[in-house]
């Protein structure tokens, strides 16, 4: 589309004499090419159907990376990366793993033993039991459990013994952890 319209443009900046268009010296004029449209019906149809090609390529050249990125990460099923946190949903999180820049779906049946909701103002997951929250930007170490070059899709499970991009929500802190903060501070004051 943008090279049709440049080429409109060009024709009738060379062609046309006016208050606002000026020539640049020794520019020629441009004979009328056939393909210069100057009908808005034609136009508008050969608008669409560049715009439904280029869409069509943009789709292809997506699709194939995705390809890429899969057969490249085949070869890794079953290593630990670091992560960040790229996306939130209910039905899980897109982590992007940090030295490749490669995105992935850790679905939320993998997570920790706790039932966890989707807050879509937030775009938080957060932890019935435990308060724990997973949101955009935490850091997250993963296990590439599955690549699938079909479906072009990647699967994450968390690595167990990290505790990194949870916190704590004030609201999921447990009275225990309360009542130890309470006597570390009740400690501290009767030493001084």
């Amino acid at each position: 589309p943008d090279l049709v319209i440049h080429r409109c443009l060009r024709y009738l900046i060379r062609n046309q004499d006016g208050p606002h268009v000026h020539r640049v010296k020794g520019a020629k004029k441009l004979r009328k090419p056939e393909w210069l449209l100057t009908q808005p019906k034609k136009l508008e149809a050969v608008a669409e159907q560049t715009s439904t090609f280029e869409r069509r390529a943009d789709d292809a050249t997506r699709e194939v990376v995705a390809w890429l990125k899969c057969a490249f990460m085949a070869d890794h099923i079953g290593e630990e990366f670091d992560g960040h946190i790229s996306g939130v949903t209910n039905f899980g999180l897109f982590i992007t793993i940090d030295d490749l820049m490669i995105d992935g779906l850790l679905h939320v049946s993998s997570l920790d033993r706790d039932y966890y909701q989707f807050n879509p103002q937030t775009l938080q997951l957060v932890g019935e039991r435990s308060g724990f929250t997973f949101k955009i930007g935490d850091p997250l170490r993963v296990l590439l459990s599955r690549v699938s070059l079909e479906d072009r899709k990647i699967d994450f499970s968390p690595v167990k013994s990290s505790s990194k991009g949870r916190s704590r929500s004030s609201a999921g802190k447990s009275k225990r952890g309360k009542a130890k903060s309470s006597n570390s501070s009740r400690r501290k004051r009767s030493k001084s």
